[in-house]
């Protein structure tokens, strides 16, 4: 398989995550502009996104829920890269 096709055979997960309600609908952090954001770089490197999660939580721990479910599905796809 050449590099090119193995690039576009790859897959992404996406994690959107704020702190508060109140940055969720803040301009440069709000969800939509992360999802965009990564739909975006998706297609500009080839990548097929097989999940996206989204959360509303500090980001200083990791035991937050949806953390931890992308965390098992990007181990359960080795094809899958985390953005």
């Amino acid at each position: 398989m050449s590099t090119a096709t193995a690039a576009k055979s790859a897959a992404a997960v996406g994690y959107f995550r704020v702190s508060t309600m109140n940055q969720a609908g803040e301009r440069h952090v709000s969800l939509e502009t992360q999802e965009a954001s990564f739909r975006v770089y998706c297609t500009t490197n080839g990548l097929t996104p097989i999940a996206t999660f989204t959360e509303v939580q500090s980001g200083r721990r990791d035991d937050r829920i949806q953390y931890q479910a992308m965390m098992v599905t990007r181990y359960r796809n080795p094809r899958a890269m985390g953005i």
